[in-house]
This record gives structure tokens, sequence and C-alpha cells, in this order.
């Protein structure tokens, strides 16, 4: 009996043998599956990464290209201002003095002909005083336009500074991202 005993322990011990074996061989498989399943998650998480930074990229591009041309649109805006109030301020000074030489050289003709000298001097120095005023407010009109002109460069350079710190921030983005 002895040894019927020691068969049915060496049996028994076999089949434990066979069942932790059983269970080490399913814990072997079960572990790979998970690491296959956890490298899949990875990919696909990173592949939701690139997809945004290329997303944001895209952005960016956007987001300059429109920078852009709102720059060279307000620098021609800029440009046609320019342009346009200094041939208004130099129309006007034409004009005026247009005017004051016809007034002056009727006067030189007065006074040539021999004219007395109060029929010419009173209405002459009317006329006079009145060009020197339309002068003067010329000249306070072409000054407020000047001051207006600079507000619109400050505008502009600020507009541009503006431009120059997002694009400083779309490079620095895409370069965190990358």
């Amino acid at each position: 009996m002895g040894e019927k005993l020691q068969q049915a322990e060496t049996n028994r011990i076999n089949a434990e043998l066979g069942c932790i074996k059983e269970i080490a061989n399913l814990r072997a498989r079960h572990d790979h599956e998970l690491r296959k399943s956890e490298a899949k998650r990875l990919d696909s998480i990173r592949q939701v990464d690139i997809s945004a930074v290329n997303t944001a990229a895209v952005e960016v591009r956007n987001a300059i290209t429109a920078l852009a041309k709102t720059n060279s649109d307000t620098a021609e805006t800029l440009r046609t201002t320019v342009t346009t109030t200094a041939d208004r301020l130099a129309a006007s000074t034409r004009d005026s003095f247009d005017g004051l030489s016809n007034r002056i050289a009727a006067l030189e003709l007065a006074a040539a002909q021999g004219i007395g000298k109060q029929a010419v001097a009173d209405p002459a120095m009317e006329r006079l005083t009145a060009v020197v005023e339309a002068l003067a407010k010329a000249q306070q009109t072409s000054a407020g336009e000047r001051r207006g002109v600079s507000g619109v460069w400050v505008f502009a350079l600020g507009a541009f500074g503006l431009v120059q710190t997002l694009l400083a921030i779309g490079v620095g983005a895409y370069a965190v991202l990358k």
C-alpha cells in the first residue's frame, strides 16, 4: 500500500504541476494580449497627437497668411491716405498762392498806373487780410491732417508689432507641439 500511496501522491503532484503550467501559460498569453492592446492604445493616442499638431500648424499658417494680407492692406491704405493728403495740400497751397499772386499783380498794376494811394490801398488791404486769414486757416487744417496721418502711422506700427508677436507665439506653439 505504501507504493500505491506514493504513486497516488506522485500523480497528484504531477496533476498540480500540469495545472500550474497551464495557469502560467494562460498568464503569459494574457500578458502578451495586454501588451499588444496597450501598444495599440498608445499608437492611437500618438495618431491623435500628430493630427492635432498638423491641425494647429495649418491654423497657424492660415493666421499668418491672414495677418500678412491685413498688414499689406493696411500699408496700401496708409500709402493712399498720405498721397491723397499730400495732393490736397499741394492743390490748396497752389490755389492760395495763385490768388495771392493775382492780387499782388493787380496792386502792382494799380501802383504803376498811378491810381491814388487811397483808392488802391484800402480795398487791397482788405483782400490781403482775407487771403492771410484763409492761409492761416489752411495751415491749421493741414496741421490737423498731419497729426491724423501721424496717428495712422502709430496704429500701423502697433499692428505690425501685434503681427510679429502673434507670429512668435505661433512659432513657439508649433515648436512645443512638435
